[in-house]
């Protein structure tokens, strides 16, 4: 049965990022001038947890901040989308993760990311007060609770999703096996697997133990695994005014998929979390950019009737 409102938990990066628009991609020592200049929400769970909350979700972000008041701009934003914010420990002595990025004319980005201590130094995670939630979506940058998050989520028979960026090569692989869904960067995946084609990459991450796994390749759609045969999606045919973001949006669109309809169909998740990150690549506005339910409500209304 489609549940319009599903509870979602997600859990990792949260980061305010500081964006220029430039005319190039700094790539000398020597001053640029920005066009504009934006502060917005960013990181791999808060990201996605603004697009889930955005077509209709009940979300929770547990994360770790700074004592700052970068950490009071961020906790603005995410009340303002309607994102509880109760499991966010404000860590003294910390500084909250920001990064900056510099985006070209056509969307694409340079990103540099001061991370925060806020994970290692504030108070590890107690999963036995998390709701019940009809998804989880973890991202690495906080592994101990992603791997105890899972362990939670296996036990509850919680669908759950990996954001499987770029990360060291111990931590993927050992929160694989515990991975409903795991969802690659081509960047990610190839950091992963180095030296491999991007097919071989493909297999080679399936064997890590998720249960489905698929890759986001930018203007090449994306990929994923099924029955051992690689199947595609083509991106979706629109002007690029911001990639910032997207893949954030991606898994925050199918953490609702899954949340909200129970399919089981790899083709019909993913159509669906490509639409939604199609929609927000060309809005711009890093992960503020995700659409609201009333303006995808055509491709929330199909997958509702896919069952």
């Amino acid at each position: 049965m489609f549940c319009p409102n599903p509870t979602i938990v997600c859990i990792g990066q949260a980061v305010i990022d500081y964006r220029f628009t430039v005319n190039q991609i700094p790539s000398r020592a020597e001053k640029y001038r920005a066009s504009s200049f934006q502060a917005l929400p960013g990181g791999m769970a808060a990201g996605a947890a603004i697009a889930a909350a955005r077509l209709g979700a009940r979300v929770v972000l547990v994360s770790r901040v700074g004592s700052d008041s970068t950490a009071d701009t961020l906790l603005d934003f995410l009340a303002n989308e309607g994102i509880n914010s109760q499991f966010i420990e404000r860590v003294e002595g910390c500084h909250t993760a920001v990064s900056s990025i510099y985006i070209d004319p056509h969307g694409e980005r340079q990103v540099v990311h001061a991370p925060t201590e806020a994970f290692h130094r504030g108070h590890p995670i107690d999963v036995e007060q998390l709701p019940l939630a009809n998804a989880l979506l973890v991202d690495p940058r906080w592994p101990e609770a992603s791997y105890a998050a899972l362990q939670w989520a296996r036990l509850h028979s919680i669908p759950s999703l990996l954001d499987a960026d770029i990360a060291p090569r111990e931590i993927i692989t050992r929160l694989m096996p515990l991975v409903d869904w795991a969802v690659f960067s081509s960047h990610g995946l190839a950091h992963l697997f180095p030296g491999l084609s991007e097919n071989a990459q493909l297999l080679a991450a399936q064997s890590l133990g998720a249960r489905h796994v698929a890759v986001t390749r930018g203007q090449a759609g994306v990929q994923w695994i099924d029955n051992l045969e690689q199947q595609q999606i083509a991106a979706m045919p629109v002007e690029a005014v911001d990639t910032t973001g997207a893949g954030d949006v991606f898994h925050g669109a199918l953490a609702f998929a899954l949340a909200a309809s129970g399919l089981q169909s790899a083709r019909r998740l993913l159509e669906f979390a490509n639409a939604i990150a199609g929609d927000k690549v060309h809005k711009g506005l890093g992960s503020l950019g995700a659409p609201y339910a009333r303006q995808v409500q055509a491709a929330i209304e199909q997958l509702n009737t896919s069952q």
